[in-house]
């Protein structure tokens, strides 16, 4: 009797226990994946404005207040690629790893994320130092390659397991956290060149920046660590209109100790500003400098402050700069 007694108890017990895990299954539910799209805030890539097809990103469970290093420590670089290019793009999951799941129905969910992605061994675990990557813009500022230092950043983003849409939009898309400088160089008809002869230089430098540095993942921080340099730009990314040959940069955020001297050399010549460009290289702003070349000089015609989104507009400050035939 006292064996059968205690054996109906632990019955009693288990049917308990299986019950009570039924209730915690119905009342959490299957979990439900996160889905990702994402906005830019400003003109990017090779087309402005624009998503393109091998974009990645890496995507952060920033504070997940019920699940907490379920999904923090999960989640701290999910690799998700571009479906749908855009404006606005749709992103997925590049392997079932980096797929972020909800499981607490009411929990709301902050997320960040960055582009492009470095990688790391699992979404688990941060790329570079602790989620600050390297970054050295002197060799990959060509047409070509200049995406893979154009570091991008969106935060505050939230969703759920209700509405698992995560939408780096509106407040929260994403914006350049490095700077640019834009140079529109020109040769003067009538101080003895053809508008052409722009298009004959042998040789463009832009002296006196730092190029090596690092970006942090978690917060977007892009900063310069390395010291200023000598760089030539002749082979980087620029654009040939109107006689005017354009060249786009894109630098380390820092700030410059003395003006960055633009040196051009035309036919053995060399014409050099060391005095007016003076950007102050803050993240996401473009710095635009309209430079004119004479046979005696070259000259600034035009200097302006513009956010990333736009070319803004060019303020007249016309200043006669020496050559330097040394």
């Amino acid at each position: 009797m006292k064996n059968s007694v205690i054996l109906a108890a632990a019955l009693l017990v288990l049917a308990s226990c299986s019950n009570d895990s039924n209730d915690s299954n119905d009342r959490m539910g299957d979990p439900v994946a996160a889905q990702i799209t994402a906005s830019l805030g400003a003109n990017t890539r090779a087309t402005a404005g624009q998503w393109q097809m091998g974009d990645a990103i890496g995507v952060t469970v920033k504070d997940a207040p019920q699940s907490g290093d379920e999904l923090t420590g999960k989640y701290k670089n999910a690799r998700h690629n571009l479906q749908t290019a855009g404006a606005t793009g749709k992103f997925v999951p590049a392997a079932q790893k980096h797929i972020i799941y909800f499981h607490h129905p009411d929990e709301m969910v902050t997320f960040s994320a960055y582009c492009p992605y470095a990688e790391s061994a699992t979404a688990a675990d941060l790329p570079g130092q602790g989620g600050i990557v390297s970054v050295n813009t002197d060799v990959l500022n060509t047409a070509d390659t200049q995406g893979k230092i154009d570091y991008l950043f969106a935060q505050g983003a939230q969703a759920s397991k209700a509405a698992p849409t995560v939408k780096f939009t509106g407040g929260n898309l994403f914006n350049h956290m490095m700077s640019q400088i834009v140079i529109k160089i020109k040769t003067s008809t009538e101080d003895g060149f053809l508008s052409t002869d722009v298009f004959r230089a042998e040789k463009v430098a832009l002296n006196g920046l730092a190029h090596a540095g690092t970006f942090n993942i978690l917060t977007g921080e892009a900063k310069a660590t390395g010291q200023p340099v000598n760089w030539e730009i002749t082979q980087m990314k620029y654009e040939d209109t109107a006689n005017t040959r354009i060249y786009s940069l894109v630098v380390l955020p820092q700030t410059i100790q003395s003006a960055l001297a633009l040196c051009v050399t035309i036919d053995g010549n060399p014409y050099v500003n060391d005095s007016l460009i003076t950007p102050a290289l803050k993240p996401g702003v473009k710095y635009i400098y309209t430079v004119l070349i004479c046979k005696t000089s070259i000259r600034v015609e035009g200097a302006a402050i513009a956010d990333w989104t736009a070319n803004g507009d060019e303020e007249e400050g016309k200043a006669i700069i020496r050559p330097n035939y040394n």
